[in-house]
């Protein structure tokens, strides 16, 4: 998106981790919830699993975690 883009050639990145993402959702009255491709929910012990695998995982690079902005 040209928004993006501009705030990133700027300079001004911000990234949010999984856990950030979800509590956004949840204070705003939502349930946060995984989907595939098809844009079917994901069984949720498959999604909790997953979950607590992103909890786990040490962020290293800045590139895996979700820019906005």
């Amino acid at each position: 998106m040209l928004e993006e883009n501009v705030v990133a050639e700027a300079g001004t990145v911000h990234y949010l981790t999984l856990d950030q993402i979800r509590g956004a959702i949840s204070e705003l009255g939502y349930v946060p919830r995984q989907r595939n491709v098809h844009y079917e929910l994901v069984d949720e012990g498959l999604e909790q699993r997953a979950i607590e695998a992103n909890r786990r995982k040490p962020v290293r690079d800045p590139k895996q975690l979700v820019q906005i902005g």
